[in-house]
């Protein structure tokens, strides 16, 4: 978890501050890369550390990964995919949090404009984000 945590704070500053107005693309495309960015850093400093946790989160990329074919744009979906790994990890409510973390990290970074995860746009860039951010820590 401490791993997750610091590539969320590496997060802030990699996002940076803007002044300019965000369209609700623009703020997806950012939560999208924030959250990918967070995740491959959590789960890559985390198998650096307990390699014999890949097992875990390699289900936890097929789950997300059938939610992506499935355009399945749904945060609760995205916490069952992982809950549904049989890893005690990936059920604790914890991870899930941090995860959602990184895309609300991005709202207050970004600015005024509220990132709202029942809005579709912004789901789906979670459930991306977390793919493909996993993904890139499993390779």
């Amino acid at each position: 978890m401490k791993h997750i945590i610091a590539a969320i704070a590496a997060l802030a500053l990699l996002v940076g501050c803007t002044t300019t107005p965000q369209t609700e693309s623009d703020r997806a495309r950012r939560v999208e890369s924030g959250v990918r960015l967070a995740v491959f850093l959590g789960a890559s400093l985390d198998l650096q550390k307990s390699p014999e946790r890949r097992p875990a989160y390699e289900a936890a990329s097929k789950g997300l990964s059938a939610l992506v074919a499935q355009e399945k744009w749904d945060v609760t979906a995205l916490a069952l995919a992982l809950a549904e790994t049989g890893n005690e990890k990936f059920k604790d409510d914890q991870t899930v949090i941090l995860i959602l973390a990184g895309a609300q990290l991005v709202d207050v970074v970004v600015g005024s404009d509220r990132v709202d995860l029942g809005n579709q746009a912004y789901a789906r860039a979670v459930v991306v984000g977390a793919n493909q951010g996993l993904k890139l820590a499993l390779n």
